[in-house]
Formats: structure tokens, sequence, C-alpha cells
């Protein structure tokens, strides 16, 4: 079926959109996701020579100097929110580490004994240790101009001056991201790759919008192949309104999504503009079927503007020559009783009203009514349990008498009494202002 068959394109395309993004996602947090998953590496057994770029964790028990400090600026305020300090690293080598504000007390604590240590003092408070986790990156022209001042780094002998690293382990970081930027990017792919993966199970899976499948297989067995390939056939022949509409002297077709539905013209019994309840934003075409249960036998087109409705309206009024355009609230119990008859006896009465020599858009009947229902006021169907009023019949336009100057007047012979032919229906409604005049009697 053409409608399936675009329906699974179109979620194949919307999978493949929505694939592509989670695939460039994981791209640039591809390198942060493998070091999270390997696990960082003991800082102490790594060589000097693969510190650069590494995920490792530490406990640092010796620290010699802090060398900067990033400093968060508030009203009259400087709080300092990470500071970087000298530490071993590997088996010979020295390196910075970023350590944020939180474990300021316990850095301090280490550099403290470490001072002690260095002095010949007894004191190193057990425990004094700093567990640090992160990446290992190289230092900014800034932070390695106060990393070598601390150090002094000038008054080193060469072989010394390669024991100290321009490289600084930050802390919270994995894969040159911050931890929490990583676990952003996770949840941005997992919103990205599930709807897609939903997507495409759904077009590989699903049959199709509701309605199309079930109102097809209500088609008798063997009318229900001539039925598809009709179907098939107008689908790839006919041009859609607004990518949505499709209308034809054999089938309708809307596409929305889930809310797609298909009926054959000639099921096909009632048009018309129903305004936006209350709380809506836009208003919408009704178009009702002769044959589904009535619990299901009103389709919806919604419209956005005037000229939509327009639009729509006259697409339908030209497919559907055998259809009741327009509303009266008088008409909802007649079809509900019995669709069939509601679109006959109703075209009866309109066709009578509305003579085909009138039609401003061809010789079809029913066209003069379009003209007259298309600018009618839109109102709400009448609630449950509403008694219907009867339809009263126009009368018969009257022809002005013609007189001759020195002669009797003479008036015009009356029109047939009985007015407009009778139907099982009630009477057609009232005639709009703009139907012409019926001609004079001779």
């Amino acid at each position: 079926m053409m409608l399936r068959l675009d329906m699974m394109i179109r979620r194949l395309i919307q999978a493949a959109i929505l694939m592509l993004v989670a695939l460039v996602l994981l791209v640039v947090y591809g390198r942060g996701f493998l070091m999270l998953l390997q696990g960082p590496a003991d800082l102490y057994t790594l060589d000097a020579r693969e510190l650069e770029g590494r995920y490792v964790a530490a406990r640092v028990d010796i620290i010699y100097d802090w060398y900067a400090e990033s400093i968060r600026h508030g009203d009259e305020t400087e709080t300092p929110v990470r500071r970087e300090y000298v530490i071993p690293a590997g088996s010979s080598a020295f390196i910075g580490a970023d350590i944020p504000a939180g474990q300021f007390d316990d850095a301090q604590s280490v550099l403290d004994a470490t001072l002690a240590a260095q002095q010949g003092q007894t004191f190193h408070p057990d425990g004094a240790e700093v567990v640090i986790q992160g990446t290992i990156q190289p230092m900014d022209a800034q932070t390695r101009e106060y990393y070598y001042r601390v150090i002094g780094y000038d008054q080193l002998s060469p072989e010394d001056q390669q024991r100290f690293l321009p490289l600084v382990l930050v802390t919270d970081n994995i894969g040159g991201y911050p931890a929490s930027s990583l676990t952003l990017g996770a949840l941005a792919i997992a919103a990205f790759a599930l709807p897609s993966i939903f997507l495409l199970l759904s077009a590989r899976l699903s049959k199709g919008p509701r309605q199309p499948v079930a109102y097809l297989a209500a088609f008798p067995p063997a009318m229900q192949d001539p039925a598809q390939e009709s179907l098939d056939a107008f689908y790839e022949e006919s041009e859609p309104w607004n990518d949505c509409l499709r209308a034809g002297p054999e089938w309708v077709v809307w596409e929305n999504g889930a809310a797609s539905w298909i009926l054959a013209s000639r099921d096909i019994a009632w048009v018309y503009r129903q305004p936006a309840p209350p709380g809506a934003r836009h208003s919408r075409i009704v178009v009702c079927s002769k044959s589904e249960p009535r619990s299901m036998a009103r389709h919806f087109i919604p419209i956005r503007t005037p000229e939509d409705a327009a639009q729509v309206l006259e697409l339908l009024y030209a497919a559907l020559p055998g259809a009741v355009f327009g509303y009266d609230p008088r008409w909802e119990p007649l079809y509900r009783a019995d669709p069939q008859r509601f679109c006959r006896d109703i075209r009866s009465a309109q066709e009578t009203a509305f003579p085909s020599s009138a039609a401003p858009f061809g010789n079809r009947p029913h066209a003069p009514l379009y003209d007259a229902v298309r600018d009618a006021p839109d109102i709400f169907p009448p609630k449950p349990g509403a008694e219907p009023q009867p339809l009263e019949e126009p009368a018969p336009p009257q022809p002005e008498p013609e007189t001759t100057p020195g002669t009797d007047s003479q008036a015009a012979p009356e029109p047939d009494a009985a007015g407009p032919a009778e139907s099982d229906a009630p009477s057609s409604p009232p005639e709009p202002a703009d139907t012409p005049d019926a001609p004079a009697g001779t």
C-alpha cells in the first residue's frame, strides 16, 4: 500500500536523521566514553613518557607547593575555586594537580606534612592524603610560567628540568571533558538514539495507520485486492494538497501520521466545516462516512486559515459530487439514523433548490450549493438529545408583472403551487440570498 510505504519512508528518514545526530555526538564524546569504560590507570605505575592524555587516579600523600589558583570574582569578594599543586608522578617525575576547592583542606594537610618531613620534623598525620582522578593535559602558557617560577626551573640542572613535566592532572575530567559534560553527552546520545530505534522498529513492524487498514479490511474479500490496486494507482497519480490531502473521484486520503485516514469517494455522505472548540487553535473540516460505525464515521482535516478552508472545500467539492456540503443542526439526527438516506434525501432537496442551469462551476447539478455554504457561519453540532426542528420549504420567487402602455397590465402566471419536488427528507434549507431568480413564466 502506497500510504503505508510513504509513511515507512518518512519514518526511516526521521530515524536516519536522529541516528546521524547520535553518531556525531558519539564521535565527539567517544574518547571520554572509552576512557570511562577502561577505567583510570594508577598514576604512580606509569612511565613519564606515557602520562600525557591518560585518565588516571592517585592517592596523593606528597605535595611540594602550589603555583596557581582560579578565583571567582563576586560583589567585592574573591573566592578561590581551584588550585594547582606540584605533586610526584611515575617513578621520578613531577607534574601539576588541579584540585577543586572542596579538597583544599586535605591538600593543605598533605602540604604541611610534606614540608615538615623536608625539615626533619616528625609531623606527619596518619592518613593525610588527597584522592584525585582525572585526565593529564598540557599546561597553558600562563600556568606553565607560574609552575616554572615556583619550582625554580631556571636554576635546575638540565637533568632535573626534564623531571618537571609541564603537565597537569585535571580532576573530574575524562578525555578532555568535565564529568558533568560527559554525562549530558550520554543523555543527549540516548535522547536521539532511542527515538531512532523506535522509529526503525515501528517502520518495520507497523501495518500502517489503524483506520486505513480497518477500512480496507471491511471490503468484501473479492474486492480487497482491486481496492488496494485502485488506491495505490490513485496515490501515485494524484497531487497532494499541502502534502497531506488527496481527493479524487475514487478516493480521499488524509495523511497525518497515526491520524491518517482513507475513504472511497462514493462512501462520503457529508462534508462541513466545524469551528475550533474552546482551547483549540484551529478549526477543522469534518468528513462523514456512510458505511463506517457511527463512533468512527467522522474524520477530520485540521484547518489553520480561512484560505486553507476555502481550498480544501473547493478540492473536496470538485471530487465529491454525491456528498452533502454545508451544515444544519437539524441534519444531525437524520445522518445518525440513516447516512445513506440522509445523503440521498438532502442531495435531492438541494438539487431541487439549486437547479443546474445556475451552476457557476460548470454543469454539476449541486455546484451552486458550494457557493452558498462556503461563506455560511460555522456552528457547533447540537448537543446530544437535542430535538431536530422541521425544515421549511423556501417559497418560489414571484416575478414582477409586466405592463404595456395603453393596455391593461398582464401578470405572469403563478408558478406551480406544489413547489419543489418532495422527498422523504425534510424540506430543503432556505434558499441563499445570491441564488438567481427562477425565470418568469410566459
